[in-house]
């Protein structure tokens, strides 16, 4: 099972967030950039990760457009990035909500014995993506894999994105469920064959999303994959049983535990 986080298990206003994300990088690149250009740059230098034969990391790439006309300053620049992501980032946890039940949610999931990843976009680094998994309440979850800026050539909703997951998890995409609320991004796993399970929390909570993809840009130009189901995060473990099959023999739920405090997630 590959699960989306943004707007997925937690829940937040993606352009606020973002207007806050500049409002507080600004200032660690203001002998550089003013904080109009640094948005710019950020904006232009996310929506280039679609672009290119994409040799390169996600992460890589960012910085390499970010810090275009500078090449000289670029190792100073990618070093700031590094300390806002570890000692500033943390100040938009205010802006997010975790979604009711996500960790006892996934626990009853893990009951069907799945190899469970993190597959939200790789536009952040791993500090960022881990701390946002945490922010969720699913820190100590056992996911064996989750995509981040240093570890994915690949963005949404590219098909290759989904390949590689699939390569680096060594499954076949009709063994996989991709769970995520955006109808592109997330719903183009099934172009690969993959199933899909699209996530109704944001809509209940009226969040907006930022649009950043090309395809995302032009969806009402596309062809919108239904999903194979559709519905608040709470009920993936009814989809889950559906499609493993009701005579296998799940291990017991513990969904008695206490949903732990959000905590920093572990990297693979």
């Amino acid at each position: 099972m590959l699960l989306d986080i943004d707007n997925t298990v937690i829940l937040f206003d993606e352009s606020s967030f973002y207007n806050r994300y500049i409002d507080l990088l600004a200032p660690v690149l203001a002998d550089v950039f003013d904080r109009s250009e640094v948005g710019r740059r950020v904006m232009c230098a996310t929506r280039s990760l679609e672009y290119g034969r994409q040799l390169h990391p996600v992460g890589r790439r960012f910085m390499d457009a970010f810090c275009e006309g500078l090449p000289d300053r670029r190792a100073e620049i990618e070093t700031r990035f590094d300390r806002f992501y570890r000692e500033r980032f943390t100040e938009l946890r205010h802006l997010v909500t975790p979604v009711p039940l996500a960790y006892r949610t996934i626990l009853a999931v893990r009951r069907h014995r799945l190899l469970l990843a993190v597959a939200s976009n790789p536009v952040w680094p791993a500090a960022a993506q881990a701390m946002r998994l945490g922010w969720a309440g699913l820190g100590n979850l056992p996911f064996v894999h989750l995509t981040h800026s240093g570890n994915s050539r690949f963005t949404k909703p590219d098909p290759r994105y989904y390949r590689a997951l699939c390569d680096r998890l060594g499954v076949e995409a009709g063994q996989c469920l991709m769970v995520g609320n955006d109808p592109v991004n997330d719903g183009d796993a099934t172009r690969i064959g993959m199933h899909t399970y699209l996530t109704t929390d944001s809509e209940k909570a009226g969040t907006a999303n930022l649009v950043i993809s090309r395809a995302a840009q032009t969806r009402d130009a596309l062809v919108v994959h239904t999903p194979d189901f559709r519905g608040p995060l709470v009920d993936l473990p009814a989809a889950v049983a559906r499609l493993v099959g009701a005579d296998r023999d799940p291990e017991p739920a513990r969904l008695t535990d206490p949903t732990p405090a959000p905590e920093p997630a572990t990297v693979v």
